[in-house]
């Protein structure tokens, strides 16, 4: 028999690996800048996760709902970090430039555009 670590791990023993690998990204990503730049990492971090969720890849199904779980656990960690710290959105859209982020249709939007964006998304 495989361990519950190997490829026929059950999908909960996936979901957790997920959420606890999100949370070390999450983590390093928002602890490698200063505290006075984690509200622009935070901006930078949520709007490329959304980028990548709202892309159409040409892989499998099952890769594509593997990726974008991944995506939804990494978005969900950065929120519940933004919330334990309280941090300030309310820049949000104003640094695109700082983020070098100009190119995306997400660099300007501010944090309620963004969140309604992802409501949308959710409602699909």
């Amino acid at each position: 028999a495989e361990s519950s670590s190997g490829p026929a791990a059950s999908g909960g023993d996936a979901a957790v690996s997920g959420r606890h690998l999100s949370q070390i990204f999450v983590s390093a990503w928002m602890r490698i800048v200063p505290a006075a730049r984690q509200p622009l990492a935070y901006e930078l971090l949520v709007k490329l996760c959304a980028e990548q969720l709202f892309l159409k890849g040409a892989t499998s199904e099952e890769q594509g709902r593997t990726a974008q779980a991944a995506k939804i656990w990494v978005l969900a960690e950065a929120i519940t970090f933004r919330n334990s710290r309280s941090l300030d959105t309310s820049a949000w859209g104003a640094g695109a430039k700082e983020l070098r982020f100009e190119g995306s249709r997400f660099a300007s939007l501010t944090a309620v555009d963004m969140r309604s964006q992802l409501e949308e998304f959710c409602q699909r």
